[in-house]
């Protein structure tokens, strides 16, 4: 009866502890779970990294890299890009150079016995030297223009020549008309003067394009000295084709005579910059009336304006050197100088 007593005491103490046991177990298991299943909720909360999403960090750094160039990138560039040279962005301003079409057609009066011509110019009557080839034909024509010493008659033995080479040669008086004769030159006020005497020289043009048998679409220059400076002024023009400059007066620097700072109403840079026609420089080293350095400044200006252009310097030649007569006269330098203008007229006039 003891033992069975304490049989029926020990079994539902066990059972007690056992179902006690067992109701931890599954607690705790429901806990694992729970807390399994929260953290996997969390981390269902952030979008899953794919590879054509880039990561937050790597996305940051991008755009920071890209609107943070480095400093030596965003200063040197602009610099060299936006402050050029001034001669490769900045348009020099000039005093225009205006042609006009006279309303009425200018006639060129000829006495070819005489070798001598008239035309009209604003009311007044100019009188000229005029060649013209032997034969008939349409012939390309040059107008001459003298210098300083007005109309001589060596110009007559240069514009005969020229005549000779195929040339119709028109050599207008440009200055008695406006009142300055040699003799007057030193202090003449010549800038006054532009105007009228461009003028004139473009009337000349005009005029001989009234000769039926000019081929008005082939006209050129030659001149001498202040000629030379004129030549440059009519190379402005639309219709003239070639210029030759024999040691032009070209009044760069500064002015060696009295006269010089009086003459040039146009700059010469002004004038550089609206020529059209292509030119042929001939100068002597030692040009005392014309100084080297001054051609030499003319042609710098036409290379840098990139005009087509051709310049030759003669050594130890000097002013009006194919003038015979003349104490500089240098007959290797005038034959030379002649060969050339012929070359040079015959690929721009003919």
């Amino acid at each position: 009866m003891k033992r069975m007593s304490f049989f029926l005491t020990f079994v539902p103490v066990f059972i007690s502890i056992l179902v006690l046991t067992t109701g931890c177990g599954q607690k705790g298991a429901q806990n694992e779970t729970t807390t399994a299943t929260s953290t996997a909720s969390t981390a269902s909360t952030e979008p899953p990294v794919t590879e054509n999403q880039p990561a937050t960090t790597t996305s940051t750094t991008s755009s920071t890299e890209t609107t943070s160039p480095p400093p030596s990138s965003t200063t040197t560039t602009p610099t060299q890009t936006t402050t050029p040279p001034p001669s490769s962005t900045t348009t020099p301003s000039y005093v225009a150079i205006v042609w006009t079409t006279p309303n009425t057609p200018i006639s060129l009066n000829v006495d070819e016995s005489t070798k001598r011509a008239t035309y009209q110019s604003g009311g007044t009557q100019i009188s000229a030297y005029f060649y013209k080839p032997a034969g008939s034909g349409l012939f390309p024509a040059i107008m001459m223009l003298h210098g300083k010493d007005g109309l001589q008659e060596y110009q007559r033995s240069y514009a005969s020549w020229l005549a000779s080479k195929g040339y119709i040669v028109l050599a207008p008086d440009y200055l008695t008309p406006v009142g300055v004769s040699p003799q007057a030159w030193t202090g003449a006020d010549y800038g006054k003067h532009t105007e009228r005497i461009r003028e004139i020289q473009g009337d000349g043009l005009e005029s001989l394009k009234s000769l039926a048998y000019v081929d008005s679409s082939h006209l050129g220059i030659v001149g001498f000295s202040l000629g030379g400076y004129y030549s440059f002024i009519l190379a402005t023009r639309g219709d003239v084709k070639g210029i030759v400059s024999y040691y032009g007066a070209y009044f760069i620097t500064a002015p060696y005579s009295p006269a010089n700072d009086r003459l040039a109403k146009y700059k010469f840079i002004d004038i550089v910059t609206q020529m059209q026609a292509p030119v042929l420089m001939l100068h002597g080293d030692i040009d005392a009336l014309v100084a080297i350095s001054t051609a030499d400044a003319a042609h710098g200006l036409l290379d840098n304006a990139n005009k087509v252009n051709e310049y030759f310097v003669y050594p130890d030649v000097g002013h009006a050197f194919n003038i015979q007569g003349s104490p500089t006269y240098n007959a290797q330098a005038t034959v030379d100088a002649e060969q050339k203008v012929v070359d040079f007229l015959g690929t721009n006039l003919k």
